[in-house]
């Protein structure tokens, strides 16, 4: 019988690799809000991935900069620059975009608010999501370590991503 399930770690992302999925929820800080690893870099039983997906949290962003184009500098690096490093054991290392991967709830939001100088701010509503995750097929098994990194070339500032691995223990 094939069981449904997902596994998540939650992580700050601002640095230029990450690594998820490293951490038991018995070691992490906030428990069961940062992971569900009943093991640190292992899962405790045979696990199918079927879908990868990446969550980034909403984001207001303000500027005293008129026409400020920095302001989206992190969607940026995750559609253009981040890329997704995925291990099990010793075998081979898979790279996917993150671009490919992101998904979630589904917030569509333009927000920009002007006052008479650049000095009085303008803030803007950022939100990087994809239409449901990258199609993956694979076999994690248990007590393999697995090895999960998202690398970028310039530092983002993105707190938190979550990285959901959804599939079946068969």
């Amino acid at each position: 019988m094939v069981f449904p399930y997902v596994y998540y770690s939650r992580k700050n992302l601002n640095a230029t690799e990450v690594q998820f999925f490293d951490e038991s929820r018995a070691e992490a800080t906030n428990k069961e809000r940062e992971t569900n690893m009943p093991k640190k870099y292992q899962l405790d039983k045979d696990f199918h991935v079927r879908k990868i997906i990446v969550q980034t949290p909403p984001k207001l962003v303000a500027s005293t900069t008129q026409k400020d184009d920095t302001l989206d500098d992190n969607v940026r690096i995750l559609l253009e620059e981040a890329i997704i490093e995925f291990q099990i054991g010793d075998g081979p290392i898979w790279y996917f975009p993150v671009a490919l991967a992101l998904g979630g709830p589904e917030i569509n939001v333009a927000l920009q608010y002007t006052q008479g100088t650049a000095a009085d701010g303008t803030f803007g509503f950022l939100h990087a999501n994809g239409t449901g995750g990258l199609d993956v097929d694979f076999m994690i098994p248990a007590n393999t370590d697995i090895k999960v990194y998202i690398k970028t070339t310039s530092t983002p500032s993105i707190n938190p991503v979550t990285i959901y691995l959804v599939g079946e223990h068969p």
